[in-house]
């Protein structure tokens, strides 16, 4: 399945901007945003409206769970959100504040593509059954390393199990 999909991305980091950038770009999507803080990674998201925002932890002024509350309340789209730290109380708190897939680094091309791929099927009601890959993902009620969480509590999304 080809598809490209128009992206946010952030980070604190500007080798990490640039890394993730490229690997969408190699990906085949579009990159229309970047930012370096939560305050601009909401900023740009309101104005160019995405179909997906990627971003790390963004501290110390804003974590990137805060940032995707505020552009999920605008959006309704999904958020990734990246981290080397895989804790159930950090799992649960991006859960709370609608991140969509939160995703533990090291972050391949091959993984990130597969995130982006349950991304779009969600906004288009397809089924990744056949084609789902295994992605790198934490579950806040399990212990490090455990399966993929999945599940999103408020529309548009549907229920995945875990």
């Amino acid at each position: 399945m080809s598809f490209s999909l128009r992206v946010v991305i952030a980070d604190d980091d500007r080798a990490m901007r640039e890394t993730l950038q490229q690997m969408l770009q190699d990906l085949g999507h579009d990159v229309v945003a970047v930012a370096e803080d939560g305050e601009s990674l909401i900023d740009q998201s309101l104005r160019t409206q995405p179909d997906v925002v990627i971003t790390g932890t963004l501290t110390p002024d804003m974590h990137g769970s805060d940032a995707a509350a505020v552009i999920y309340e605008s959006l309704l789209i999904p958020v990734l959100l990246y981290s080397g730290r895989c804790e159930p109380d950090l799992v649960l708190n991006a859960e709370q504040k609608h991140v969509f897939m939160y995703l533990v680094k090291p972050v391949s091309q091959e993984h990130m593509q597969a995130a982006l791929k349950e991304c779009q099927s969600m906004e288009s009601n397809e089924s990744l059954e056949d084609d789902e890959q295994n992605v790198p993902v934490c579950s806040a009620s399990e212990p490090f390393g455990s399966a993929p969480y999945r599940e999103h509590s408020r529309p548009p999304y549907r229920q995945l199990p875990r």
